[in-house]
C-alpha cells in the first residue's frame, strides 16, 4: 500500500510489481524485489550472523554516551547516525597500506613507519621483527604519528639486528571493534 507522508514524499508498493521509495533525497521507482527461493548459502548465513553482531555492537555504542559521541564525529551525511558509523566500523577491518623501512638499519632507535587506514579509526598498531631463522627479535606497539601525517604510525626499535637480509617485519593494525588488518615485508 502506498503512503503519502507529506506533499513531496511518496513511498510504498503499487499493484503487485512496482515499489517507490526515497533514496538520498531522490524518488526511486523500481520493480518489486523477488523473494529468493531455496535455502540460504553458507556465505549468506555467515554474512547475516556478521550483520547481527554489528547491530549488537552498534546497540552497545548507543548505550555509552562517550562512544556515541566518538562515533558521532564520523557522521558525514544527513541521514547517517553514530550507530550506522559503528556498524560500518564493525563490518570493515583496517588495512596496513605501507611499511616504510628506509630508516631501519638494524640499530637500536631506528624507526619503522606504518601507513594504516580504517573507515573510522585505527586504534593500535603492533610491529613484530623476525630474523631469517624465524626467531622474534622484538615486538611492540607503534606510536600514532598523526601530527606529522594522517594515518601514520611510528615504531622505534629497541633491539639491535645484525643481519638484515631475510628479516621479516610484520605489522597488525586494529580498530575499535577489534578487527585486524595485517601486512608484512621481507628485507
Amino acid at each position: 500500500m502506498a503512503k503519502l507522508k507529506d506533499v513531496t514524499e511518496l513511498s510504498g508498493l503499487f499493484g503487485e510489481s512496482i515499489t517507490i521509495r526515497k533514496v538520498n533525497g531522490r524518488v526511486v521507482v523500481t520493480n518489486r524485489p523477488k523473494k529468493k527461493r531455496g535455502e540460504p548459502t553458507e556465505k549468506e548465513i555467515a554474512h547475516r550472523a556478521r550483520v547481527s553482531e554489528a547491530a549488537k555492537y552498534a546497540k552497545s555504542i548507543a548505550d555509552s554516551e562517550e562512544l556515541r559521541a566518538l562515533y558521532a564525529t564520523g557522521v558525514k551525511k544527513k541521514h547517517e547516525s553514530p550507530q550506522s558509523v559503528a556498524i560500518g566500523d564493525f563490518m570493515n577491518a583496517p588495512e596496513v597500506k605501507a611499511i616504510e623501512v628506509m630508516k631501519y638499519t638494524g640499530a637500536v632507535g631506528d624507526s619503522i613507519e606504518v601507513h594504516a587506514v580504517d573507515d573510522f579509526q585505527v586504534t593500535k598498531v603492533t610491529v613484530t621483527i623476525i630474523d631469517a631463522n624465524s626467531v622474534v627479535i622484538e615486538q611492540g606497539d607503534a606510536i600514532d604519528d598523526a601530527q606529522t601525517r594522517v594515518n601514520q604510525w611510528k615504531y622505534k626499535t629497541t633491539v639491535a639486528n645484525t643481519t638484515l637480509k631475510g628479516t621479516k617485519i610484520m605489522v597488525i593494525a586494529y580498530d575499535r571493534p577489534g578487527n585486524q588488518g595485517s601486512n608484512e615485508i621481507v628485507l
